[in-house]
């Protein structure tokens, strides 16, 4: 009898050695079954799968039920895991469960776009109360003119400002360069405006501008006297 090379303790005779150290031996050195690359004792192969192996499947640490090899588990972690940790898509810098970011892009981050109840157009979630104060186009505001009371909503605003507030500043149509309310042009165009026309008082029939027409009885009318 001879000693077995992996020390199991055991003297076997020397023409079944070959067999005992290749095949028997429960100390004898063998490749992991899930081809981790290691060598293992054949006694301890059952712990090695179970405990140790690199290629054992265990569940995910973040609890999202898959089991993976033990030597991709920081990788399934970081790329894979439905319930790993990923920053918002839209910029919102929150970091959120990955299986939930859909719901979050939906229904909570302050990035989203949501529809203005006003206007209906889009809008960023967070600057929505801001949007209705100040740029929607249906919010009703005051005219900016002193002594104008309409309220209107803001798109139509623009309009009533620029074309139809009576407490607009416009221009003389006729000329002269002056600047009044829009309610007063007509009682300047026919009252006060020096471009207006006026019927000769002598009754010439001609009509003349109101500031020419001193010169003209003075020194052009027939009917002025000699």
């Amino acid at each position: 009898p001879m000693p077995c090379k992996w020390e199991c303790g055991e003297m076997v005779p020397a023409k079944n050695l070959p067999l005992h150290e290749k095949n028997e031996c429960e100390r004898r050195l063998v490749p992991c079954r899930n081809h981790c690359g290691e060598e293992i004792m054949f006694m301890k192969m059952t712990e090695h799968m179970r405990e140790k192996c690199t290629r054992r499947f265990v569940p995910c640490t973040n609890g999202c039920g898959t089991s993976v090899r033990e030597c991709e588990l920081d990788e399934h972690m970081r790329t894979d895991c439905s319930r790993r940790r990923v920053r918002c898509n839209l910029g919102c810098g929150e970091r959120i469960i990955a299986m939930q970011q859909q719901v979050h892009a939906e229904y909570a981050c302050p990035r989203r776009e949501v529809p203005c109840a006003l206007c209906a157009q889009p809008v960023i979630a967070a600057d929505l109360d801001d949007h209705k104060e100040t740029a929607c186009p249906m919010r009703v505001v005051d005219c900016p003119n002193r002594g104008c009371y309409k309220r209107l909503p803001g798109g139509d605003m623009i309009i009533h400002v620029r074309d139809e507030c009576r407490r607009r500043m416009v221009r003389c149509l006729q000329g002269c360069g002056a600047e009044m309310f829009a309610e007063k042009r007509d009682t300047h165009h026919n009252k006060y405006c020096e471009e207006r026309y006026e019927p000769c008082p002598l009754r010439c029939g001609r009509r003349i501008r109101a500031k020419n027409l001193s010169q003209h009885m003075d020194h052009e009318c027939v009917r002025r006297a000699y």
